[in-house]
This record gives C-alpha cells, structure tokens and sequence, in this order.
C-alpha cells in the first residue's frame, strides 16, 4: 500500500466522503484471497500459502474491526 501512495489516497477519499455524509472511516484489510482456490487459476503474483497464513491470523480481528466499523456507522446514521 506504502509504495503505491494508497494510504494518501484512501484519506482523500475519506475526507470527500465526510463531506457527502458528515463522516467517514477507511479500515484497511490486506492481503486478502483473490480466489477461492488458487489452483484453478495460474496466477503467481502472490503467494497463496503467505495470504493464507496471514488470513488465519488476522481474519478474526479483520472481521471484528468491520464489524465495529459497522455499528459505529449505524450509530453515527441514528444520532
């Protein structure tokens, strides 16, 4: 994300979205599965064994954060 300048483009697009609808959050979830099974696909850009790896040590916490993110949203929505 560094080497592309991601994080200076995802605050942008953050900051135009808290324009539109009064507030805005980006949560970054990386490395993240292509597809279901790397084995019908020839695709090597990215090793299928590290994201694996780094899904089962994240996902939970990636799952909570969205989910927090979420109820946040909702909450921010009804006040």
């Amino acid at each position: 994300m560094q080497q592309i300048s991601y994080p200076t483009l995802l605050e942008e697009n953050t900051k135009v979205m808290a324009d539109i609808f009064g507030y805005s959050e980006t949560l970054d979830a990386c490395k993240t599965y292509q597809f279901n099974d790397y084995s019908r696909y020839d695709f090597n850009l990215f090793s299928e064994e590290d994201k694996r790896k780094y899904r089962d040590e994240h996902f939970p916490t990636d799952l909570q954060n969205a989910y927090a993110l979420g109820q946040r949203l909702l909450l921010i929505e009804h006040t």
